[in-house]
């Protein structure tokens, strides 16, 4: 089973180095280098290219002592808004795919993960076009893909909201990537210059008072209606919670409001040490199979170890390809490592068919 945990250098381009003794790659099967920028002309540069040089390396180095992939991860929610018309244009196709595979060749690459957020949204430049040019796109980086002299991966990040999802050529996807990852996260979260309702970030199960049905349960059905082979997506999952400050709980109105935290939330690590300290006390939501805490002035939804591992058994049920993490170093806890990633590796043997548990015996690096 894939477990795939984004790596995003931005919170290490202060300290000059990455500390390799905290990254956990025996523990993971992909990581995606987070992010690189595309241009409209196609060309890729980094954000910062002389971290990237001092620290790809030897992170690559690494990761495949473990039999650990690492892709470079183009996009991201920042950096999305040239695609659309990077994609509309061969030349800029052509671009891309050359800078691509120039990146992938000096840093000893195993492929490439693409995570335009998204096709079609105009906020991020995106129009009617997108769809069919994102195929073009895929079509040319497969076929530029066959002719690299080792195999490498492409792969692609798709949103969890049915809304958006119907942009997306997803047959064509599938044909064209070796997986899709599905981003089941930031179902709910709080907004400036919002009338919304709290919501969890990631509810597994669907929730009969949420006026939209949002959950993991209902994007996989979505995406069932679709007829999409399920053996070649991820399911996502992630290290962090949202916030809603000031609030009265689960499917209450705000305005106009953010956590105290101006990005909405905390990763599992805060969460964690609020929480054996005793300033704060989990919460279990027994219909979305979430946890949450409400606090005086804050309600938090996030993933703790046991509804991580009831998203695990999900993706065993439905025969998923697996999971992706954002991000790796959220759930990082100096006196016990990486707590939720430990309940994702633990669940993958406790859930995997017998058949599948004695291959790993017989093959330890086989899941």
């Amino acid at each position: 089973m894939n477990v795939i945990g984004f790596f995003f250098k931005e919170p290490w381009i202060k300290r000059g180095e990455i500390d390799l003794d905290k990254i956990p790659f025996q523990s993971l099967t992909h990581i995606p280098w987070a992010f690189f920028i595309p241009q409209q002309n196609g060309s890729i540069y980094s954000t910062d290219s002389k971290f990237d040089d001092d620290n790809i390396p030897p992170f690559v180095e690494q990761a495949h002592l473990f039999d650990t992939k690492v892709l470079m991860a183009v996009g991201g929610w920042t950096g999305s808004d040239n695609f659309p018309i990077l994609a509309a244009h061969k030349e800029s196709r052509d671009r891309f795919i050359e800078d691509a595979l120039d990146t992938i060749n000096k840093y000893d690459l195993d492929g490439l993960d693409i995570d335009w957020e998204y096709p079609g949204y105009a906020p991020h430049g995106g129009n009617s076009k997108d769809g069919e040019n994102l195929q073009k796109l895929l079509r040319d980086l497969k076929k530029a893909f066959k002719q690299y002299p080792k195999k490498l991966i492409l792969t692609m990040d798709l949103p969890a909201n049915p809304s958006l999802l119907s942009n997306y050529p997803l047959k064509g996807l599938q044909h064209h990537c070796d997986f899709i990852s599905i981003m089941t996260y930031d179902y709910h979260f709080p907004m400036k210059n919002a009338n919304q309702y709290i919501g969890h970030n990631s509810p597994l199960k669907i929730h009969p008072e949420d006026p939209e049905n949002l959950s993991i349960e209902s994007t996989f059905n979505f995406l069932q209606n679709e007829n999409l082979d399920f053996s070649a997506i991820n399911l996502g999952i992630p290290f962090y919670g949202h916030a809603f400050k000031n609030q009265e709980g689960l499917f209450s109105k705000y305005e106009n409001s953010l956590s105290e935290q101006e990005s909405g939330g905390y990763s599992f690590a805060q969460i964690h040490k609020k929480i054996i300290t005793d300033e704060w006390f989990t919460q279990w939501d027994e219909v979305s199979e979430t946890a949450f805490i409400q606090t005086e002035n804050e309600w938090i939804s996030y993933d703790n170890p046991l509804s991580v591992s009831k998203k695990i058994d999900f993706a065993y049920e439905k025969g998923l390809a697996g999971c992706i993490i954002w991000e790796i170093m959220g759930d990082y806890v100096d006196e016990e490592g990486h707590p939720l990633l430990d309940s994702i590796n633990h669940s993958i043997k406790n859930s995997m068919p017998r058949e599948l548990k004695i291959a790993q015996l017989n093959n330890p690096s086989f899941v």
